[in-house]
């Protein structure tokens, strides 16, 4: 027996050796380099790229050819390196490593990054989530906190009420009350977008007739004027005439724009007319072949 363990450990130790030279022999930056710079070309970047230098090292430099030195910006120093360590999930930085299994753990990578670099992140991050979830790679959990919705919203799965929720996906609400740190876990995603919040928002406002007339009026704004590219006369021009003098003053938000400030006290002597402000919103969405949205949005 002492023997064959003898044996089994020379064994061991000559598969080792092999590994190492194995090891050696594949390490390269060569497929890094040209992840990155494939990265870069695909998303229209061309800020800077990179440029093998010798076996083990690069440089990173302008569309020139001149090195970057001392002109990285702090949005592009934060780039770039987000991308090696988004290169680095995929292998190691030692020669002698062999890849393993990983856990992530991404804190808020888009401070100081203007909007095309916070979409090649959010795309990135995206995509290493939906590996993740797959089972491909060495990733396999993932956790990322965020204080930018933006950012939030971009990289969270977009799912309707008829898909069953993704149970791989938790998420939590961190909120900090003199010095003490509490979790909240949520069954579904808290963060909406600011279009949700104002259908959200409508629903629970009941009896203020100037606070909804606002609330519909920004909705009617973004849902027809900004999204449909509607005018407010294509939009009157459907309706029945009792209604077209109340659905004005709803759409007149969608010709003076989100810099108006509206009078509270020009509409509260009207407030019992918050009904058929409601009924008129309604039947904007519906004359305009939208009643579903209406419906989905409104619960």
């Amino acid at each position: 027996l002492r023997k064959n363990i003898l044996d089994l450990e020379k064994d061991i130790a000559s598969c080792q050796a092999q590994l190492q030279k194995l090891l050696e022999s594949v390490v390269s930056i060569d497929r890094a380099v040209e992840s990155i710079n494939t990265i870069l070309t695909g998303f229209g970047y061309t800020g800077f790229r990179l440029e093998k230098r010798d076996a083990l090292t690069y440089r990173i430099v302008r569309p020139d050819g001149s090195g970057v030195h001392e002109t990285l910006s702090e949005g592009e120093h934060r780039f770039i390196t987000f991308l090696y360590f988004y290169q680095l999930l995929k292998g190691s930085h030692q020669k002698n490593s062999s890849i393993k299994d990983k856990i992530v753990v991404i804190d808020d990578p888009i401070s100081s990054l203007d909007n095309q670099v916070l979409f090649i992140v959010s795309q990135l991050v995206k995509s290493l989530i939906k590996d993740c979830k797959s089972g491909k790679g060495p990733v396999k959990q993932v956790f990322i906190l965020t204080h930018n919705t933006q950012f939030f919203d971009q990289i969270t799965p977009k799912q309707s009420g008829a898909i069953l929720p993704d149970t791989s996906t938790h998420y939590y609400i961190l909120r900090k009350t003199k010095d003490i740190t509490s979790i909240e876990m949520c069954e579904r995603n808290p963060i909406h977008s600011s279009y949700h919040l104002l259908w959200k928002e409508l629903k629970a406002t009941t009896g203020d007739l100037a606070k909804s007339c606002n609330l519909m009026r920004r909705i009617l704004e973004h849902y027809f004027g900004m999204v449909g590219n509607f005018t407010p006369d294509d939009i009157l021009e459907r309706l029945d005439p009792a209604d077209r003098l109340i659905a004005q003053d709803l759409l007149t938000f969608m010709q003076d724009g989100n810099g108006t400030t509206w009078d509270d006290l020009q509409l509260g002597f009207h407030s019992p007319l918050l009904d058929r402000y409601q009924a008129v919103f309604q039947t904007i969405f519906k004359t305009q072949g939208h009643a579903t949205h209406y419906q989905m949005m409104m619960g």
